[in-house]
């Protein structure tokens, strides 16, 4: 090898290293300005209809029957608002009876204990009356979706009001309900 050689790479090393340092440089200094320009456009101004409150928001309401059919329909019928995604069979059912379950949905009756309501509903498809029931507690002086949609009467004191006969009565009375409802499939 000649004298030298490995010096003349090196600086030819560092020349190449010094020059792609330099221009990746000024294409960060030309592009970052750009794509910050392209980014903000400062012509938008914020929309003054933009809704605070979601529909899922607005579905408690001081009344337990109006607060148990908006979260029926909105859980099981509406399909017009968004694009619901169908993963059960149950869910196709309700789709395809849609019309008819919404002309005859009624709650027929609610059973209150305090800060705990069970609304039972009713509707029909063709001859068959299929029932429902829906848990609903008291938030903040309006009725809501209770979380826990099972209570057991095997429980000391199933609503932890003191009062476990009345507990028993309303769960009983959504066992007879419920079983009394037709076979949807």
């Amino acid at each position: 090898m000649p004298a030298g050689y490995a010096q003349c790479r090196y600086t030819h090393y560092l020349t190449k290293t010094k020059n792609m340092t330099l221009i990746f440089r000024c294409i960060s200094l030309l592009t970052v300005p750009l794509i910050l320009l392209i980014g903000c456009d400062y012509q938008k101004t914020p929309s003054n209809n933009i809704q605070t409150t979601s529909k899922l928001e607005s579905l408690a309401d001081t009344s337990a029957q109006k607060t148990a059919l908006s979260y029926f329909e909105w859980r099981y019928l509406d399909y017009d608002d968004f694009q619901r995604p169908l993963f059960s069979d149950l869910d196709y059912w309700f789709k395809d009876n849609n019309e008819e379950i919404k002309n005859t949905l009624e709650v027929a009756e609610v059973l209150s204990a305090d800060d705990i309501a069970l609304a039972l509903i009713r509707y029909s498809v063709g001859s068959n009356i299929f029932r429902d029931a829906v848990w609903l507690r008291k938030y903040n002086g309006k009725w809501t979706v209770s979380s826990n949609q099972y209570f057991s009467t095997y429980d000391d004191d199933p609503f932890k009001d003191g009062n476990p006969e009345r507990a028993e009565e309303i769960i009983d009375k959504e066992d007879e309900w419920t079983e009394n409802s037709s076979e949807k499939f």
